[in-house]
């Protein structure tokens, strides 16, 4: 009797054994899984599941993980052609070169009690190529996360480390195209900290270098020209936002060609833009980001500018020229405004010598091969009957 007890408890034992191992190895697919209060049950179930969770369109994972949202933000704004909706973003390496592709993307995930917990993998739906690793504890990332290009061959587009559902660490960014790194920022509790630094995805050269601080841009930001030795902008961020001057700078010659103000993140005051040559293209007066108007006389200046080019050119005139022909007019108003209000006037102000020394002035600020227009002669003329003189 006793070795029959023995024998039918040895039986159960075996059989409870082999029952938790079946329930430890479920798998259940996605279409037949309900989410009740955030957690994972089988279709009847009354318990949490627990297994493996199969084909889960990739949004359902991680559209509502703003951790993640971080962790791809940067490598869309790093690298634009992988531009896709946020609330896909689990998908956006796929997306590389710009290309929406009809295909879906599904993950594989571990579950536990109905959370996501251990290793995640998420793949195309047609080719089964990997697109993103990751690890969860307790329904939160935590462990590294790594995105892949398309195509099958794991190239790494950009990975960091997860802690408590947090990035936390280095985050690297990869050329999809040349496969060097291209950008790097830190991570200090899901928070931006310290530098920032861009690579050019050809020469491998910085061009880029900023500072965070308390997930803020704070003091300088300087970028570079693909060679890594020139200078194109300078800027300074205090708390987040743009302060003091910004210059651009052409990155062959080094020669200035933009310059403006910001005061607590907004541009104010005259804002100017050359060529290469030196010539003024673009002026614009701000106040708190907002273009002021033009004053009367600028206004009447760019209109005969465009009446008289419309009435001697065959073709329309183009944005960039009329920007040009604007900054042309303000500059002028602005050297009008500024002449003293004791300047005696010009008895014979519509004699040449007159209208010679605005052109001598206009070549002077512009360049001895500046071009003068009849419309512009005429203006001159009209300054120098009211006796306006050029400084």
């Amino acid at each position: 009797m006793k070795q029959t007890n023995r024998t039918l408890l040895a039986r159960i034992s075996v059989l409870s054994l082999l029952a938790l191992a079946a329930c430890a190895g479920q798998e259940l697919d996605f279409r037949n899984a309900l989410i009740v209060n955030g957690k994972v049950y089988a279709e009847g179930a009354n318990k949490p599941f627990s297994g493996k969770l199969t084909n889960v369109p990739n949004g359902a994972i991680l559209d509502n993980l703003a951790s993640f949202a971080k962790f791809s933000n940067a490598i869309r704004t790093t690298l634009p052609q992988l531009a896709v909706n946020p609330a896909r973003a689990a998908s956006l390496a796929y997306f590389y070169n710009g290309a929406r592709e009809t295909v879906g993307v599904y993950c594989d995930a571990e579950v536990s009690d109905g959370l996501l917990d251990g290793p995640a993998t998420c793949s195309t739906a047609n080719s089964g190529n990997m697109l993103i690793t990751m690890k969860f504890s307790s329904g939160k990332l935590d462990g590294k996360l790594t995105s892949y290009a398309p195509g099958g061959n794991k190239q790494i587009i950009s990975e960091v480390a997860f802690v408590d559902g947090q990035p936390d660490g280095t985050q690297e960014i990869f050329s999809p195209s040349t496969k060097k790194r291209i950008h790097v920022i830190h991570w200090d509790k899901g928070v931006l900290t310290g530098a920032e630094e861009g690579f050019d995805e050809n020469t491998g050269s910085r061009i880029l270098e900023a500072t965070y601080v308390n997930g803020q841009l704070d003091g300088p930001l300087t970028r570079y020209a693909p060679s890594g030795d020139q200078v194109i902008m300078k800027a300074t961020f205090a708390g987040g936002k743009q302060v003091g001057t910004q210059e651009g700078f052409d990155p062959q010659t080094g020669r200035l060609i933009s310059r403006a103000e910001f005061v607590d993140g907004k541009v104010q005051g005259i804002a100017r833009r050359w060529d290469n040559s030196g010539k003024l293209v673009f002026e614009n007066e701000y106040r708190d980001g907002q273009v002021m108007p033009d004053s009367e006389p600028v206004n009447d200046c760019l209109a005969r500018k465009l009446s008289v080019y419309e009435r001697t050119s065959s073709t329309s005139w183009t944005p960039d020229q009329r920007e040009m022909w604007h900054a042309e007019c303000r500059h002028a108003s602005i050297s009008v405004a500024n002449i003293p209000a004791d300047q005696p006037s010009q008895p014979n102000g519509g004699k040449p010598n007159c209208v010679d020394s605005w052109t001598a002035a206009f070549r002077k600020e512009n360049g001895d091969d500046a071009i003068v227009t009849v419309d512009q002669l005429g203006e001159w003329k009209i300054w120098c009957e009211q006796g306006k003189l050029p400084h």
